[in-house]
């Protein structure tokens, strides 16, 4: 599915140099900036690497938020056919605000906030069926 994996535990320069060569070649990157499933179904904090690539790569970020897939495929594994997808696209995000922060870290993740800001505001009842 060409997944670049990325280590949650410590930096990953090498995962980071993939992205970063992709986004040169203009292909777009699914970024997951959870870092992993919900339990829940909400909406968790930001990885700070979400908004590390989003202002280190310096190209546009379109929120989207996928609905229904903690019942068409769970975190257990198993797939559960005829369960409907529901896929939320939004605008995509200015960060023109961060350029102010001085702090690379706090930057970042502000960057990543703003990201999960955006993400939340997509809502299953705004869209059409």
């Amino acid at each position: 599915m060409g997944c670049i994996p990325i280590s949650r535990d410590k930096k990953d320069y090498k995962a980071t140099k993939e992205v970063a060569m992709l986004a040169k070649k203009s292909k777009c990157i699914a970024i997951f900036p959870e870092g992993r499933r919900s339990k829940n179904k909400m909406l968790q904090k930001a990885e700070t690497g979400a908004g590390f690539l989003a202002i280190k790569l310096g190209i546009p970020v379109i929120p989207m938020r996928v609905f229904g897939t903690d019942q068409a495929l769970t975190i257990e594994n198993k797939y559960n056919i005829g369960k409907n997808i529901r896929l939320c696209i939004g605008a995509a995000i200015d960060f023109s605000e961060t350029k102010s922060i001085l702090d690379k870290k706090e930057k970042y993740i502000k960057a990543s906030e703003k990201i999960m800001r955006e993400i939340s505001r997509l809502n299953y009842e705004n869209i059409n069926s």
